[in-house]
């Protein structure tokens, strides 16, 4: 549009970013929307969802027996909410358990809590279906049309469809601008949050609710400030402890929300629609991860979707759980965990908990969806990046080639290069680095500065390989000594990876392969390589 001379026109803030680079302006752009909207952020959910095996059919035993399972295989390492989704209630607008829920929805929250874990529960709350007692008897609540009939919503393209002819019920807009209406509203998150008891809530079906309102009940208030004062009316109401999830436009709920789902949900149970949700075509997790990825610990946390592995293959189940645990974003199984194999159940806690840290994506500008990613990871010793470069297609494996000072790293330095999945050193790099990726799979590196010390270069507890599992690793000189404290859960155990610079070696005690001690055993894995395997049989 060209704007003549003379005329003025009027917008929303808008915001000129002049950065060193593109990725720099994007993240400065974030961080004003941070600092003008008083974003929260910080608060990630680990947890479990059964939206994607179960849709809407489920009850309070399916429930219970995945919280139970979640509670003793995944909690303890880092699995937190149980996350309830759409098809507990009764009807859209009639919130309380239907008849598979029959001991209520409170009874189920606090039965959640036992078990050690947080509730958390899906609404829509502005959809609100005919068959209700707030629709029969308040029909002024809801959203009416240009003829000033009620408005029917609904995901449906266009009213001339046989969805739309033959929904029953049929569905309504709440149209919270009324009094009694946003009464009715709040004192439902009261019910919540504060009655039932539920830690998190996560707020659906919006752009095809308030957003396709043609007019309020106040004519003046415009569909982007209602679904804003919705949000800020769940906060106040909820407190501040609750996490709000949102599934609806976050630019304009920053302030109120903790998370924002960024990618669009095309998984509906099938092994080739979970492979497409994850890396096929722009609305993938991979496309969103990669092109939302500065919104992350800005204005809020990301939610690049649920982890479903259960039907993919062994590689693609890593490469799955990679694209989500890279988001740096909330980390939710949405399996039946019932039924999880030992090794997708592996993968899985190889994930838990999120780092919190959003991987950028390196490719940015070259594909999309995007398809390596790089992040930086930093702790009180040490500072490495971790890697990570897909091939979604099925037959033909890929090279990638790219400068060192595209993962941000310095060109003039060596660095040390360890496979995650497969477990493998990959030897020195400096200048570039380039690797070939098989078909549907990941290629997981850590990438380590060569110190010319012995040092750590990985470890199989974590995908961010070190994160979470070690502290105060150090090298004393004096007694060419590798020291540090490695943690992990009671029965499990893990590896850490260390290398050996040339003018160090290291010889068993005894001359066998394997050198055991208590709750350790070393092996040389590589002419420069030590596996350190850590049996955690007590608490740490």
């Amino acid at each position: 549009t060209v704007l003549p001379p003379g005329q003025t026109t009027g917008s929303d803030r808008f915001m000129i970013s002049i950065g060193p680079d593109p990725y720099r302006a994007l993240e400065a752009y974030a961080d004003a929307m941070a600092l003008t909207g008083e974003a929260r952020t910080g608060e990630v959910v680990n947890g479990w969802c059964n939206w994607f095996y179960t849709l809407n059919r489920f009850g309070e035993d399916e429930i219970l027996q995945n919280a139970a399972f979640a509670a003793s295989h995944l909690g303890p390492y880092g699995l937190e909410y149980i996350q309830i989704d759409e098809g507990f209630q009764a009807w859209h607008g009639d919130w309380h358990g239907n008849s598979d829920f029959p001991h209520g929805l409170k009874w189920l929250a606090t039965r959640i809590r036992q078990m050690g874990l947080k509730p958390g529960i899906w609404i829509s709350p502005f959809v609100v279906s005919d068959t209700t007692v707030v629709f029969r008897d308040h029909p002024e609540w809801f959203l009416k049309n240009a003829e000033g009939g009620l408005l029917r919503v609904g995901p449906w393209p266009d009213e001339n469809t046989g969805w739309f002819r033959d929904e029953a019920p049929k569905r309504y807009g709440l149209d919270i601008t009324h009094p009694g209406a946003e009464k009715w509203f709040t004192d439902l998150i009261d019910t919540i949050v504060n009655n039932w008891g539920f830690e998190m809530i996560k707020v659906d079906f919006v752009a095809w609710s308030v957003f396709s309102a043609h007019h309020f009940y106040d004519r003046s208030a415009t569909p982007a400030q209602v679904y804003s004062r919705a949000l800020r009316i769940i906060r106040e109401t909820a407190g501040n402890s609750c996490h709000l999830l949102d599934c609806g436009p976050g630019n304009i709920t920053i302030g109120s929300i903790n998370s924002m789902r960024i990618e669009y949900d095309q998984n509906y149970g099938y092994a080739d629609q979970v492979w497409k949700q994850y890396f096929l075509g722009p609305s993938s997790s991979a496309g969103a991860a990669g092109k939302r990825y500065f919104y992350h610990n800005r204005a809020w946390t990301n939610d690049a979707d649920h982890v479903c592995i259960d039907l993919l293959p062994g590689i693609q189940a890593q490469a799955a759980a990679t694209i989500i645990s890279l988001s740096g974003g909330n980390m939710m199984s949405g399996d039946r965990l019932t039924y999880l194999d030992d090794t997708k159940l592996e993968i899985l806690k190889k994930v838990f908990p999120s780092s919190g840290i959003s991987a950028r994506p390196i490719d940015l500008f070259d594909t999309d969806p995007q398809l390596s990613f790089a992040a930086g990871v930093r702790n009180d010793f040490d500072g490495w990046t971790v890697a990570g470069f897909f091939n979604p297609g099925p037959d033909e494996p890929v090279r990638r080639e790219f400068a060192l000072e595209r993962l941000w790293l310095d060109p003039d330095k060596k660095y040390l290069v360890y496979d995650f999945w497969n477990e493998r050193f990959m030897g020195e790099i400096t200048d570039s680095i380039s690797v070939v990726i098989q078909p549907g799979s990941v290629l997981l590196l850590s990438i380590h500065e060569k110190k010319g010390i012995p040092q750590f270069i990985s470890t199989t507890r974590h995908t961010m390989q070190g994160m979470f599992e070690l502290e105060d690793v150090r090298f004393d000189p004096a007694n060419n000594a590798l020291s540090g404290i490695s943690t992990g859960p009671a029965g499990s155990s893990h590896d850490v990876i260390v290398y050996l610079p040339g003018d160090y070696s290291w010889s068993p005690e005894t001359a066998i392969l394997y050198e055991d001690h208590l709750h350790y055993s070393i092996k040389m894995v590589d002419p420069r390589v030590i596996r350190v395997r850590l049996q955690f049989d007590d608490t740490e």
